[in-house]
């Protein structure tokens, strides 16, 4: 785990196996493998992750791939892009941008901006009841409790745990 941090550069985080988990804002993205996700520059966030994971990081100087958000998200990686970022992870750190290395970069950024963002995030309600059942339900997710359940755990109705949890994150308890 990573506690909370932020860095400079943007960061694409790509999951080989495993699982990451990705706490940004008010929201959580789940990377399985195969995918990666990006995070912009200065933009607080913490990671955690589960199972026997294989993971690489590839950091990138801001507005090097203006197509890309400046928010967080998730992105599907080509064959031809995981193996160039593989291949970055074993590059020198100062490339000569005119060499091979800078012609692989080169490429490595314009695969990068044609990813398509999926939707792999889950918003964390502000609330600090929903918080903590969106919490507790992430540490332990064979737990199947129900909103009557979770209602009585909290001493909160049904209704409104529902009208809060729809007001915040737009979706149903379900």
């Amino acid at each position: 785990e990573l506690a909370m941090h932020e860095h400079r550069k943007d960061e694409l985080v790509l999951t080989m196996r495993g699982i990451v988990r990705l706490e940004a804002g008010h929201g959580v993205w789940i990377v399985p493998p195969r995918c990666a996700v990006w995070i912009p520059g200065h933009v607080p966030h913490s990671v955690s992750v589960a199972g026997d994971v294989e993971m690489h990081c590839l950091f990138v100087e801001p507005d090097a791939v203006p197509a890309l958000p400046r928010q967080c998200c998730t992105l599907t990686i080509s064959p031809l892009l995981e193996h160039l970022l593989v291949h970055a992870t074993h590059m020198p750190v100062m490339y000569d941008p005119d060499g091979a290395d800078g012609r692989i970069a080169a490429v490595l950024l314009d695969q990068l901006s044609l990813a398509p963002a999926e939707e792999l995030r889950f918003p964390m309600p502000a609330d600090a009841r929903l918080r903590r059942i969106a919490s507790a339900m992430m540490t332990d997710p064979s737990d199947r409790a129900t909103i009557e359940d979770w209602s009585r755990r909290m001493a909160v109705a049904p209704r409104t745990l529902t009208r809060i949890l729809q007001r915040e994150t737009g979706m149903s308890f379900g």
